[in-house]
């Protein structure tokens, strides 16, 4: 298979993206749905302790979900809740 890519020099990619972040499906889907709640809830980037509370479908594994989002660098923890850290891509 030729791929338009082949032999091209994508040493800097890394540079640009920073690394590949592994996460589990729940912490995808956390990060998904709280994105979502929190631009409809009017807090942009902000996700406050008592949505992961009502998360009744993950039930106490919110909270573990929400360390894990931290440690792959996707949220911070703040005052009352986490702020979603922006986005290191390509500007």
């Amino acid at each position: 298979m030729s791929s338009a890519l082949a032999g091209a020099d994508l040493s800097g990619a890394a540079l640009i993206l920073g690394p590949p972040r592994m996460m589990s499906w729940s912490a995808y889907d956390l990060q998904v749905r709280a994105a979502v709640h929190a631009a409809a809830s009017g807090q942009p980037g902000f996700v406050p302790d008592g949505y992961l509370e009502n998360l009744n479908d993950l039930g106490l594994q919110a909270t573990i979900t929400a360390d894990e989002l931290c440690a792959v660098g996707l949220w911070e923890r703040t005052g009352g809740g986490y702020r979603l850290a922006p986005e290191r891509g390509p500007r």
